[in-house]
């Protein structure tokens, strides 16, 4: 149709490139144009679109617009899109690059036009976990596996393209890796990979992939030379030269002679083993820390969240460092006083102590430890939270770790946290403490209830981890009582969530074990008593066979 002007009713033909790009399949938004000449058919596309924002840009600047009074068209710019677009059955949708308004796919992650940068996700209401949730590779609840309903794809801008009159050529501006944009860099072609993929979209390689040929040979020379040490440290001591052993622990004939044979096959066994998922991940979050600091410490959190006890202090200082790097100074200070604290903070250098001067190596890690504590708690760099016995209820304490009411008692169940997790504290006292004492539970209850805190526990019929109510029960089954609850703070439903399933699973292997234990048990106790018993055993089975006819 011909565009009518609010003050004259001249038709004026619309420029071919109009119609081009207002029907850009999938956008569905009205476009207006910024000037419509009739002398003038070849006026630019960029002139006459703003660019349309599919969600929120971070600091994207806003587009020049500068009025003409010769333009018999003035109307209002549409104001940017702020909600997802529906991505349905149809995923080559297209849509406008808020840079520089070429047409691009719906999912795609940079304009070819202008070089834009946007870091896609795809979130959809899931059912099963009762929230909106990110989809994984395959399109699913990345929590449970489920389907999504009304899948949305989201898009935000990374590096921002900026042209100025005087620049027509575009220019990147660089800027520091954000919490938004973790990539896999391809050991073998160096190219950029989207999180959790398993081979490169460039050459097919591994991009998790096991020790390499020279770790393992380092493993084993390094094993075979630390046998050879100590195996001539023993030979020198105790067969050339018989006394002349330094007196010192390490050097006893019992830590040298089984030492060489320990560190021998330890390094024959690290040569040869099956690389464990979890040092995949550490390995990998090495090499990225330059690459890409959100990557590692993404690869970082799997590590933790599978390894085994004893290996989580290593993970827990390499993330600390990592956090440093990228300057969540908070989450920092967090991780180094879980370390600081931890039961095993000086468990390595009490060894070695007990080693060369023959101290108590417990004795001394604890002296460490103590001292440590309370240098946090009155420099003011941690807060020490624990239950009172006559308050009965979980409080703050001072310096030295007792009640601030009643300066006398000294708190149970202590746990240090930073101060901005003095809630979380409480929390963690409060969840351990529930079943021993009754009254405790008022007082969780007190938090659910005024929203300070959240129940997560697994319900059985539902099959998946979920958000409990006051009262500990599912919301969705409010007759079935939640299992392996964690209280956390609103923010961290999902992190709760996730701690839960992680209970779950490590449930079964030690039920498992357990049963292990209890046959075995059964047929020791079996073998001692007929070891000790089998005479008394063997004569009343002979009179038993004789009374026979």
């Amino acid at each position: 149709m011909p565009l009518q002007t609010a003050s004259s009713t001249e038709s004026v033909e619309p420029c071919p490139r109009f119609e081009q790009v207002a029907q850009v399949e999938g956008v569905g938004l009205q476009v207006h144009p910024t000037q419509v000449r009739e002398t003038n058919p070849d006026i630019p596309v960029e002139s006459m679109f703003p660019a349309l924002v599919v969600s929120h840009p971070i600091n994207e600047p806003e587009l020049p617009f500068e009025s003409d009074s010769s333009s018999p068209i003035q109307p209002d710019l549409p104001e940017p899109l702020s909600e997802g677009i529906s991505v349905g059955d149809n995923r080559e949708k297209t849509r406008l690059c808020s840079q520089c308004g070429a047409p691009m796919r719906l999912t795609s992650h940079s304009c070819r036009q202008c070089g834009a940068r946007y870091y896609i996700t795809i979130k959809g209401y899931c059912p099963v976990c009762q929230t909106m949730m990110e989809a994984s590779a395959d399109g699913k609840c990345d929590q449970c596996g489920g389907e999504l309903d009304n899948p949305q794809v989201d898009s935000k801008l990374i590096n921002i393209i900026e042209t100025t009159p005087e620049h027509t050529t575009p220019v990147k501006t660089t800027s520091i890796p954000t919490q938004a944009a973790p990539k896999i860099h391809c050991p073998k072609c160096k190219s950029e990979n989207p999180p959790n993929t398993d081979r490169c979209r460039n050459c097919d390689a591994k991009l998790l992939p096991a020790e390499g040929v020279g770790q393992r040979l380092a493993y084993f020379i390094a094993g075979i030379l630390g046998a050879f040490v100590l195996g001539f440290l023993f030979y020198l001591f105790y067969i050339q030269n018989p006394g002349s052993a330094p007196d010192i622990a390490i050097c006893d004939p019992i830590p040298l002679g089984l030492g060489a044979l320990v560190v021998f096959f330890t390094g024959f066994i690290q040569a040869l083993r099956k690389t464990p998922v979890y040092t995949k991940y550490e390995n990998r979050a090495k090499r990225h820390i330059s690459l890409n600091p959100w990557q590692a410490l993404s690869d970082l959190n799997q590590a933790m969240e599978i390894a085994p006890a004893k290996e989580q202090g290593g993970l827990l200082k390499q993330r600390a460092n990592i956090y440093e790097k990228i300057g969540l100074t908070e989450e920092a200070a967090r991780d180094h006083l879980v370390l600081a604290t931890s039961p095993d903070a000086f468990k390595g250098e009490g060894e070695w102590v007990a080693a060369f001067t023959g101290a108590d190596s417990d004795t001394y890690t604890s002296s460490r430890r103590s001292d440590q504590i309370t240098n946090l708690l009155r420099s003011g760099s941690a807060r020490a939270v624990g239950y009172c016995s006559r308050c009965k209820k979980v409080v703050e304490l001072d310096a030295n770790q007792r009640c601030q009411t009643h300066p006398r008692t000294k708190g149970n169940e202590i746990q240090y946290v930073i101060p901005a997790d003095l809630l979380v504290g409480k929390l963690t006292v409060l969840q351990k403490m529930e079943s021993a004492h009754s009254q405790l539970s008022q007082q969780l209850t007190e938090l659910l209830d005024t929203g300070q805190a959240k129940a997560v526990g697994y319900c059985p019929r539902c099959k998946a981890a979920v958000e409990l109510g006051s009262k500990r029960r599912c919301t969705i089954h409010p007759r079935v009582k939640g299992r392996r609850i964690q209280y956390v703070l609103p923010n961290n439903i999902e992190a709760g969530k996730k701690l839960v399933l992680r209970g779950k699973r490590e449930d079964k292997p030690v039920g498992r074990v357990r049963i292990i234990i209890v046959i075995t048990l059964i047929f020791v106790s079996i073998g001692y008593f007929l070891s000790k018993y089998i005479n008394q055993i063997s004569e009343y089975a002979a009179k038993l066979f004789d009374r026979l006819p």
